[in-house]
């Protein structure tokens, strides 16, 4: 964790300070949102990228909690930090979760990401280490494969993104994981604006395997061209 903070330290200075003839551009978009039917729920999404020449900080993050009668059904924390020079890579994922009593997981990978030209589309590919803490002391230690999918459409007054994980066991493929992000705002470009979004942690080999929630939030985005 603490090579994780220097390494990004690292390359946030480098983007912050290298020349300033192209300057630091950014877009924070954080979605909050609060549901009830027999239980109370939360749930945050932020999606927060910056830009300098060839370089891209971004972490995206997705929280949800719910309780029933008091008593806590769901407390689950997903972040993911990504540093990238033109189509190289090096991310970071942290987890927790209250429902697969996982006390804290940490996921280091390097990759390369194809973009393509004409499509609002990108696909990538990573190897990652995973180190899984449960909070009965059981620790697992594994080497995964990474592919993501990525989209997006802007409309006039409605955007739609879609953001789908596949992460199998290096050496025992029936043993994957499944993140997935799909998201619809109503006028993304104001700095308020209304979304509707939906995800879900799919785990093959956990007593549970489905972890899912949606909500409908108010976002709040401040951009820099």
């Amino acid at each position: 964790m603490k090579l994780c903070g220097f390494i990004l330290l690292l390359f946030f200075t480098n983007i912050c300070y290298s020349s300033n003839k192209d300057t630091l551009r950014y877009n924070l978009s954080n979605d909050f949102g609060y549901f009830y039917s027999n239980s109370h729920s939360i749930n945050y999404t932020g999606e927060n990228v910056f830009h300098k020449k060839k370089y891209q900080l971004s972490i995206n993050t997705s929280y949800a909690y719910s309780n029933t009668n008091s008593q806590v059904d769901q407390n689950e924390l997903l972040n993911k930090t990504s540093l990238s020079y033109n189509n190289f890579f090096v991310n970071h994922i942290f987890n927790i979760s209250y429902s697969r009593q996982i006390h804290y997981e940490n996921f280091l990978g390097i990759g390369y990401v194809y973009r393509f030209k004409k499509q609002p589309m990108s696909l990538s590919y990573a190897i990652l280490g995973q180190h899984r803490q449960y909070y009965y002391d059981s620790t697992e230690y594994k080497i995964r494969h990474s592919l993501r999918l990525k989209l997006k459409y802007n409309l006039k007054i409605i955007n739609f993104s879609f953001e789908c994980y596949y992460q199998p066991n290096f050496l025992k493929i029936g043993d994957y994981i499944i993140y997935s992000n799909s998201k619809i705002i109503f006028f993304e470009d104001r700095k308020i604006n209304l979304s509707f979004s939906d995800n879900i942690n799919y785990q093959s080999s956990s007593s549970v395997k489905m972890v899912h929630s949606f909500s409908v939030g108010i976002g709040f985005n401040i951009e820099k061209k």
